[in-house]
């Protein structure tokens, strides 16, 4: 989320990048990938969860967000996609690693923009209701998962 939990303690775990990406046999076909403009026409996978206003602005563009084309809330099911050609997936780098280590996702390009992720507007959080860190068992996963993530 984007941190901002009032009626909840929380605690950032960690934050991520976002970088567009495709299969290889789209950034083949589709390609080549040097200039934002050339994914102008093409489909862009969208998703509530990492909207490409975020991409879009890092970049000095003022694209509105894409309305047509596939939408997921499963970031999961959105690489998937991707992965099977369906189009451009937004994805912070952390949730597509298992993606881009099987090479069934890669970058558009190797120039920038396709080649620098731009921060997430989301990082990864912890939330408790006030008073749960009481509980000696909350608090040691706390420790355990914050651990974990570094």
């Amino acid at each position: 989320g984007t941190g901002r939990y009032a009626d909840l303690e929380h605690l950032c775990l960690f934050k991520d990048e976002v970088l567009p990406l495709a299969s290889p046999a789209f950034v083949r076909e589709q390609g080549p990938f040097e200039e934002c403009t050339d994914m102008a026409s093409l489909p862009l996978l969208r998703s509530p969860l990492e909207p490409w206003r975020t991409w879009f602005a890092a970049h000095a563009l003022d694209w509105p967000e894409p309305t047509d084309g596939s939408q997921f809330n499963d970031v999961g099911l959105m690489c998937d996609a991707a992965a099977a050609g369906m189009g451009i997936a937004l994805v912070r780098l952390r949730l597509a690693a298992p993606w881009l280590d099987h090479g069934t996702l890669a970058r558009l390009g190797t120039s920038a923009p396709f080649s620098q992720a731009i921060p997430s507007p989301h990082a990864h959080y912890l939330c408790w209701r006030t008073g749960a860190m009481d509980r000696w068992e909350v608090a040691a996963f706390t420790d355990w998962l914050r651990q974990a993530c570094t």
